[in-house]
């Protein structure tokens, strides 16, 4: 494309074979090591767009340079960094202290990075952004040595391929190959994860395999997976294309109770379940329908002047849906300015004044940290009467959800825990805190009004 318009540093966002083929969670991908997911690059496709290339020859006008470069040097000082290190461990895996396995059967972490210490790290910042989330990485050993990688800092793509029973190097490898192939991580890991387990039980028999074996860690078979659902080729590349509920309805039996969904879509692709904030989030967002919160066991410190909470406990979920809808407002303001979640460090100390200081700067605006939480709200809200106008409704939220993903922990350090018994409260009170009716997350008018958005009248609950 680049070569196509003739400027080698202009930037692009495209699509892959995924796109092409409406794979329905396609993903844009924007130059190396970012990408956008679920669906966008569906749409692409079905407009026959295959690419949008752009390249700017001036800067944007700053209102106050000074006051923004003072606002920046706050937020870098806040900045938890990346090291190369971090990249030959298991990912978020450390933090969740949980990892998926064969269709989140198991949730232990082993030996899944074995090899991430002879590969060649580069880190490749956003910009010049210090966080340091993207990296590139060439192999260094085993079958796959010298291939070379681009990812970002979500590592959903490791947890992808250790969830069909992958490990080391190989992982890198197939990583790579989703996202050349263009796409979405948990709609491949779900949708293929429950065909390896309906294999493995006996559900789904080799001669219907369209030549695969099937098995946990085959990495031929995932790779030629992988290449089928990307180009709707065979019976199974076109199911998983549609989605990990179309592939368990086609297996039919127990399979229904295996598969991993959100209201048909899918969470993102860690192992949340043991942790009530993670749930929450994940739940009520729909895999990027609605906005993600995800909230802490404290208020962010910028706002203790007004949240008066916490510390929450992580095996009480009192509390919970108010630190997520906190979270909601705050992430959603950061992303309307064009900010990144990876890079608001809301648990600091100037986390998040010193972003709203930047916008200020910026654009000559006098944003309080309150107006921005209430733009975050405005966002949120507008979300939820575009999913309101489709037919969705609050209740879906805990009734439409995969069995395995509110199964109690299999094993591990939080083993039998689950949300499932508080989840349709939880959300009930998620609804009724963002101003919204508990059960058909319809705005109340009153939050209509006082968001400035009393055109969508039509859609607001008036009981």
């Amino acid at each position: 494309m680049r070569a196509e318009v003739g400027i080698k540093d202009a930037k692009v966002m495209g699509i892959g074979p995924a796109g092409e083929h409406m794979v329905h969670a396609a993903m844009l991908c924007n130059d190396y090591n970012h990408s956008a997911s679920h669906s966008g690059g569906a749409i692409f496709g079905s407009k026959k767009l295959k690419a949008i290339v752009v390249h700017g020859t001036k800067r944007p006008p700053l209102h106050d340079k000074a006051a923004l470069i003072e606002a920046g040097l706050r937020w870098r000082k806040t900045l938890q960094q990346y090291s190369v290190s971090d990249r030959y461990g298991v990912g978020h895996a450390r933090h969740l202290e949980a990892l998926p396995n064969n269709n989140m059967q198991s949730s232990l972490i082993a030996d899944h990075n074995r090899g991430f210490d002879h590969n060649r790290v580069t880190q490749r910042p956003c910009f010049q952004c210090a966080r340091l989330c993207p990296w590139d990485v060439e192999i260094g050993e085993g079958e796959f040595k010298g291939k070379i990688g681009h990812f970002n800092a979500g590592a959903e793509w490791l947890d992808t391929f250790w969830n069909l029973g992958v490990k080391g190097n190989a992982t890198l490898y197939l990583a790579e190959r989703i996202n050349d192939l263009g796409i979405e991580c948990g709609h491949f890991a779900f949708g293929a994860g429950v065909l390896f387990e309906a294999y493995e039980k006996g559900l789904v028999k080799a001669e219907d395999c369209d030549g695969l074996r099937l098995e946990w860690g085959n990495v031929e078979a995932i790779d030629k997976l992988l290449e089928m659902t990307a180009r709707r080729e065979g019976k199974w590349g076109n199911l998983i294309a549609d989605g990990p509920l179309e592939v368990a309805e086609a297996i039919g039996g127990d399979a229904v109770k295996w598969v991993v969904h959100t209201k048909r879509g899918v969470p993102a692709m860690h192992d949340w379940r043991p942790h009530f904030s993670n749930m929450l989030r994940e739940i009520v967002a729909s895999g990027g329908m609605k906005p993600q919160g995800g909230g802490a066991a404290n208020p962010p410190p910028d706002l203790k002047y007004r949240e008066k909470w916490g510390p929450l406990d992580r095996d009480d979920p009192k509390g919970w849906p108010q630190s997520n809808v906190i979270a909601e407002q705050y992430r959603q303001f950061v992303g309307l300015m064009g900010g990144c979640w990876f890079a608001q460090m809301h648990l600091k100390p100037d986390g998040l004044n010193s972003v709203v200081d930047s916008f200020n700067a910026t654009t000559g605006w006098n944003f309080t940290l309150d107006e921005a939480m209430l733009a975050g709200h405005r966002s949120a809200i507008l979300q939820s009467v575009f999913a309101t106008q489709r037919g969705w409704i609050a209740d879906h939220d805990w009734q439409q959800v995969g069995q395995r993903f509110i199964d109690p922990v299999p094993d591990g350090k939080f083993k039998g825990f689950t949300i499932a018994k508080w989840l349709p409260e939880m959300v009930r009170e998620y609804y009724q805190l963002s101003g919204r009716h508990e059960k058909t997350g319809r705005p109340f008018m009153n939050t209509l009004v006082q968001l400035g958005l009393e055109e969508f009248k039509e859609w607001a609950q008036l009981d």
